[in-house]
């Protein structure tokens, strides 16, 4: 009966032992399982930070393009703007100098014109005046032919 205890105060404690060998298993295993669980999380978390990253780079480039071309855009409108300007200007210019050139052509029209009519006056003076010097000129030879006719009459009585 001792030695029945014995063997049973013996398997008892061989029991007790692997009992506490497989706890002593059960909480390794446990807790090999929670660090690969945690190790897991940690790269799914590293790996949806990766993600958020690059999202976030994604979306910084993306509103440095629409910038850039933003900025590309006023610069063109504002270069198109004073090219306009210019062109307007420009064309103001050619438009003042045509005024001018039309004006300066008027002017020397009318001074051409005035010219033209004091040498027509001039000349006509010209032939006025000679003209009355031939008139003058036939009344002085015919006051001579009459002189001469009286004084031969005269002369014949």
């Amino acid at each position: 009966e001792e030695r029945l205890a014995a063997e049973k105060a013996e398997q008892d404690r061989l029991e007790a032992e692997r009992l506490a060998a497989a706890e002593v298993a059960r909480e390794a295993e446990i807790a090999r399982l929670q660090l690969a669980q945690e190790q897991l999380i940690a790269r799914e978390n590293e790996r949806q930070q990766a993600q958020k990253d690059m999202i976030e780079a994604n979306r910084q480039a993306l509103a440095e393009k629409r910038a850039a071309e933003e900025a590309q855009r006023i610069e063109e409108e504002r270069l198109a703007a004073e090219k306009a300007e210019q062109d307007r200007l420009e064309a103001e210019r050619l438009a003042a100098a045509e005024v001018a050139r039309e004006a300066e052509i008027a002017r020397l029209q009318l001074a051409q014109e005035q010219l033209i009519a004091r040498e027509n006056e001039r000349q006509q003076a010209q032939k006025d005046m000679i003209e009355a010097n031939r008139q003058a000129l036939a009344e002085k030879r015919a006051a001579e032919e009459a002189q001469r006719i009286e004084e031969e009459r005269l002369a014949a009585e």
